[in-house]
């Protein structure tokens, strides 16, 4: 049901009531004799979380988004204030992690501040693959390009901060495939963490896929693991299908609109973009796989495993990473996929790498009468083989009802396909999709948002307008 429609968005909920369901409401207690005065409530305890005054402030743009990170001048200070800031500084980050920090600052920067959206509004008309946004000089692309290279080591190091499958508290600002689409990528960083992302009330969760068919791969990609790497404790990226080498790097199905092919595009150079397509798939093979919300949202790129025994949760948290494309590659095949699902053990490798397949590659099933039958070699009760083909699964209300009870989740959160209006629901509403690209491979879709926070999961979308004049999805 709509809500309403805010600055070009339109704002849909699900209430969780499976929250409510686990945990049934107390009885309702009679009023007090008007004689008797109601028991004051008690007053809400001490927050035990001491907190801590940072000294360095923002500098916004024009349009809303952080330009850059200052310090305050210690002539600002008082000599008792000079005393806290040394003193908390003595927990700051490693310094590993606090250069890379400084370098992701930077490639945000870059890319606010030179990277500008285009005077003719690009993809405009439906023509969904023309540039939105380019770069304002050659040498700010190239300060760009060398940022980024140096990102590399640091985004490498923050994602294997994280496990597998990572746990957030609510609330959480949850994207879906973004594929190249750095106009809306912009919108909905300009919407909803204009002022920052450490200004943001909530956390902020990518579902994969950043690359491939959009016009700004680099671009969107580098944006994502910027924030991630700049923000670890706030903006998680996870991996989708996209973010597998042999997929990305895939000129000749993919053409201009490959992620390799714009790396060769925006170095000028074939080599010098092997170069960059690499170093940035080694970042990829480190992403974390699944996220978990107040432990009852599961949120995937792609889908549930069918090889994760009794405790799913525990079984995707130990997959282990750096996870690379060649090794899912070699399994992407049906006849292999059935005989390691058929013959190993939920904690063995093969089975491993079966259930990080569907985690990237998985989708609900459309028509559960193909899942009523035998099952087919390789698909347990619940799943059967996709037509997208390789050994990959699709998955129905028996699988989804397992995975639900054996992991404590009330819902499943996913991207990988391209509903009309950005969202859709699937098997009772406890299978939510979410798409945050509009106007998908030429399309006339809406790009989506979901918030999850007191206990409900809202969900807003773009309209269908196209983009404004500024590039900007409207």
């Amino acid at each position: 049901m709509a809500l309403g429609a805010t600055a070009g968005l339109t704002v849909y909920t699900l209430a969780i009531y499976a929250l409510m369901a686990s945990s049934p409401l107390p009885a309702l207690q009679p009023a007090p004799p008007a004689s008797e005065p109601a028991e004051p409530a008690e007053s809400a305890p001490a927050p035990s979380a001491e907190y801590s005054v940072s000294p360095t402030y923002h500098v916004l743009e024009a349009s809303g988004m952080v330009r850059e990170r200052r310090t305050l001048p210690t002539r600002n200070f008082t000599h008792s204030t000079q005393e806290v800031f040394a003193s908390s500084a003595l927990g700051a980050q490693p310094d590993a992690l606090s250069a890379a920090k400084e370098v992701a600052e930077a490639v945000l920067s870059l890319l606010g501040d030179a990277f500008l959206p285009l005077a003719d509004g690009g993809g405009t008309g439906g023509a969904w693959d023309e540039p939105s946004h380019g770069w304002r000089s050659d040498g700010e692309r190239e300060a760009f390009i060398l940022m980024l290279r140096r990102l590399v080591p640091g985004a490498r190091a923050t994602m294997l901060t994280h496990p597998s499958l990572v746990s957030l508290p609510d609330p959480v600002y949850v994207l879906g495939d973004l594929h190249g689409n750095y106009s809306d990528l912009a919108f909905f960083a300009r919407t909803f963490w204009g002022a920052g992302v450490p200004m943001c009330p909530a956390k902020i969760l990518f579902l994969g896929d950043y690359v491939d068919r959009g016009p700004h791969s680099v671009e969107t990609l580098a944006f994502v693991l910027a924030l991630a790497t700049a923000y670890p404790q706030h903006v998680v990226a996870l991996r989708g299908n996209h973010e597998l080498a042999d997929i990305n790097g895939d000129i000749e199905v993919y053409e201009d609109g490959s992620f390799r092919a714009q790396c060769h595009e925006l170095l000028g150079s074939e080599s010098r973009g092997e170069a960059l397509w690499t170093e940035l798939n080694s970042v990829c093979e480190t992403m974390p796989l699944a996220a978990v919300i107040n432990s009852r949202i599961f949120a995937v790129h792609g889908g549930i495993p069918r090889t994760c025994g009794d405790d799913p949760l525990a079984a995707i948290a130990a997959l282990p990473r750096p996870l690379s494309a060649d090794a899912i590659a070699s399994i992407m095949d049906d006849t292999v996929a059935a005989e390691l699902t058929a013959d190993s053990p939920a904690d063995a490798p093969a089975a491993g790498l079966v259930a990080a397949m569907d985690l990237l590659w998985s989708d609900p099933a459309e028509d559960e009468t193909e899942l009523a039958a035998a099952p087919a070699p390789g698909f347990p009760h619940g799943f059967a083989p996709s037509d997208r083909g390789g050994g990959t699964a699709v998955f129905g209300h028996d699988a989804v009802a397992a995975f639900l009870a054996t992991s404590g989740c009330s819902h499943i959160i996913r991207a990988h396909q391209a509903p009309s209006l950005g969202v859709s629901y699937a098997k009772s509403a406890q299978v939510i999709t979410i798409f945050s690209s509009s106007h998908y491979a030429g399309g006339h879709n809406s790009a989506a948002i979901a918030l999850v926070a007191e206990g409900a999961i809202r969900v807003m979308v773009t309209s269908k307008a196209g983009r404004d004049g500024a590039g900007n999805a409207m």
